[in-house]
């Protein structure tokens, strides 16, 4: 089941987040605000997806938070209070920022764009965002990308992995999709080369 981490300053509105979602077959580990308590649960939380209200008065929290989620690896959906505040939010948008949406938005256009980010897509407000596939090398991949692909290198399965690096298997399964994406890696066999290549890399390159 995915997990997910609802961040915002309306605690009404965090709560109402929450039941709607469990009603679609999502685990809720944490709600609340971006406040002390609620960065010691960012710290620990094994949640998949993060989801974070986005508002002027927490821009910055926001950002700081996005930051702390993206060496975690696990993606980020922001709900804004306003149209205005979706291109804001949009300049944020990086690797660990996977979805925006609408404050307004309809409860299916809330469950579907938690859906797609948590199948490794990206969604706007616009709808669902098709990109490309890249190929970037393995120069390319993040340092919990490469540390993932050299526990497939050992043979673990992604539950395995999961269990090695304490996150969920969620979350590998969507490292892997992401990796072979950007590898364009299109079976097992590929994927295990690659993974061989780097804990080479990196062995060379010394601890």
């Amino acid at each position: 089941m995915t997990k997910i981490c609802v961040i915002g300053e309306g605690l009404v509105f965090v709560h109402g987040l929450v039941d709607v979602l469990s009603d679609h077959g999502y685990d809720t580990v944490y709600a609340g605000g971006a406040d002390a308590l609620g960065k010691a649960a960012l710290q620990h939380s094994r949640a998949d997806i993060f989801l974070l209200e986005f508002s002027p008065t927490n821009a910055v929290t926001i950002k700081d938070l996005s930051a702390a989620i993206a060496a975690r690896g696990s993606v980020v959906l922001f709900v804004t209070a306003g149209g205005g505040l979706c291109d804001e939010a949009r300049r944020l948008l990086g690797v660990t920022v996977d979805g925006v949406i609408e404050w307004s938005a309809t409860i299916d256009a809330l469950v579907e764009a938690v859906s797609v980010v948590a199948q490794g897509g990206r969604f706007s407000r616009e709808g669902v965002v098709s990109e490309p596939p890249r190929t970037v090398g393995i120069s390319g991949l993040s340092p919990r990308e490469l540390q993932i692909l050299r526990q497939v290198s050992l043979g673990l399965t992604h539950g395995q992995v999961a269990r090695a690096l304490d996150i969920s298997k969620h979350t590998v399964d969507t490292y892997v999709k992401r990796i072979r994406s950007k590898l364009a890696v299109g079976n097992k066999a590929e994927l295990t080369r690659a993974a061989v290549l780097a804990s080479a890399i990196t062995a060379a390159s010394g601890p």
